[in-house]
């Protein structure tokens, strides 16, 4: 498959690593990337929309693909939007700006491979998308060390994700509506990409989540995280584990003592 895929990714790490998952399944497909958007045969792009700002990049962003893609009219260059603000405004965004082919929210960015080779079927009567979001009202999907990931981050070091949603509903916060409700992996799915990464030869692994103080909550009925630092610092032994997306309000006595005695884990709390 020819088609040169550009993707850019914007937002935090979590999206980070669901760009990364998305990347790996693509190429799993046979498709390729293309860093100059102006070389790519498709556009991709993930979007973020916690605060005004980053509301503004992401539509500012797609303005910038659908003006180049205007550019670039004959050859009919696909633009796919997912991410957070698609999430919140699907239906918006393709009434706003039908350049866009495709949109796909916050869990449903999974389904975009199958997607694109459906639009690229030349034995297709018609677009399967016919101009319609892709989009989970609630998101629900979480990836686990099974699945394809390349990883955009330098070899050194990666972000691993704990869980996904949240269940705070802090006033200030639009992640439960942007990414749905708390939703933990299983400890032994994330010992498992840990050894993985440390076997490629990553020496510092960053977990992060919504809340990741409450890792295990809802899968086991208590919270995990100090049972899973017991098991990651064994494994990392001369590396370093940093615990990023943290609320005091969670915090243990438990969860002090494991960073104060482990010596992989770094010495502050990122809140």
């Amino acid at each position: 498959m020819n088609t040169k895929i550009f993707l850019l990714s914007l937002g935090c790490p979590r999206n980070l690593v669901d760009s990364e998952v998305l990347t790996g399944l693509l190429k799993e497909e046979g498709f390729t990337f293309e860093d100059d958007a102006r070389k790519a045969d498709l556009f991709i792009l993930n979007t973020c929309a916690f605060i005004d700002s980053a509301k503004k990049e992401s539509i500012d962003t797609i303005l910038e693909l659908a003006a180049l893609k205007k550019e670039r009219l004959e050859e009919k260059i696909p633009l796919i939007v997912t991410g957070c603000l698609s999430q919140r405004y699907p239906n918006a965004l393709l009434k706003e700006i039908p350049e866009i082919d495709g949109i796909f929210g916050s869990s449903d960015f999974i389904k975009i491979p199958q997607f694109i080779k459906g639009m690229l079927d030349k034995n297709k009567a018609k677009r399967i998308h016919e101009n319609a979001p892709c989009v989970t009202k609630k998101p629900h999907f979480l990836y686990n060390h099974r699945l394809a990931r390349d990883f955009i981050t330098p070899r050194h070091y990666a972000y691993v994700k704990l869980q996904e949603g949240c269940r705070n509903h802090c006033s200030y916060c639009l992640i439960p509506t942007l990414r749905g409700p708390y939703r933990s992996r299983t400890l032994d799915s994330v010992v498992k990409e840990v050894i993985q990464l440390r076997k490629k030869g990553v020496q510092e692994i960053n977990l992060i989540g919504q809340d990741i103080t409450l890792y295990g909550i809802d899968r086991y009925r208590s919270v995990r995280l100090v049972s899973l630092l017991k098991k990651l610092a064994e494994i990392m032994k001369d590396g370093w584990i940093r615990l990023l997306y943290t609320h005091p309000a969670h915090y243990s006595d438990e969860l002090i003592e494991i960073i104060s005695g482990e010596k992989p884990i770094c010495k502050y709390l990122d809140i």
